[in-house]
């Protein structure tokens, strides 16, 4: 079976990530992406997997490991939060453990707020000034062109992503168990290539 979604967006479920992911950032994420995907091969889908997605009465824990498995890579929304949800740090694990795997980047952070305190072995994309705007204003401009680089650096990511494997359940592709929150080289505090990623 191929892949079913180019992303996986890994988040913190409240209430300001959701508004903030669907009033700013989706929208103009999944257009730029779109595009760049597009000027690397006509052919290419963008597929984003979020967790609104999952219709009632669906087994929840099984979509959300089911979608994880087969995505492409995962752009995580970091806060505090993400690091104390169980879910989160499940996701975090299946693709920093794969891309590892694989010699590849597959986890793209971004910054929503804080983390500071925390030390990453992969380096952010801040967007923390950013999480509140109103449109047409010149930080709005100032966000749609970081987002714009963010999408060329993720398409990077998509299009580098390892062959979808014959046993997709194997230990090396899916982590299946809940980590430890992770000892976590600094958040830079602005925008850079995500594909000076050092390994691990």
């Amino acid at each position: 079976m191929p892949y079913q979604y180019e992303i996986f967006l890994s988040y913190p479920r409240l209430p300001m990530v959701v508004k903030w992911l669907d009033k700013f950032f989706e929208p103009l994420f999944s257009q730029w992406l779109r595009e760049e995907l597009l000027a690397q091969d006509p052919r290419m889908k963008l597929r984003i997997f979020r967790d609104r997605d999952i219709g009632a009465g669906e087994q929840w824990p099984r979509i959300i490991r089911e979608a994880a498995r087969d995505s492409r890579c995962a752009v995580a929304i970091l806060m505090p939060s993400y690091f104390a949800s169980d879910w989160c740090r499940a996701e975090w694990a299946t693709f920093r453990l794969r891309g590892k795997e694989h010699s590849r980047n597959l986890l793209v952070p971004v910054r929503f707020h804080d983390c500071l305190h925390m030390s990453l072995a992969e380096q952010v994309f801040d967007l923390s000034q950013y999480t509140a705007m109103a449109e047409d204003t010149p930080r709005w401009v100032d966000f749609n062109d970081q987002v714009k680089d963010l999408a060329a650096q993720v398409a990077q990511r998509v299009l580098s992503a390892p062959p979808y494997p014959a046993d997709p359940e194997c230990a090396r592709w899916l982590a299946l168990e809940v980590p430890d929150s992770p000892s976590l080289p600094p958040i830079l505090p602005s925008a850079f290539d995500l594909n000076d990623t050092p390994e691990d």
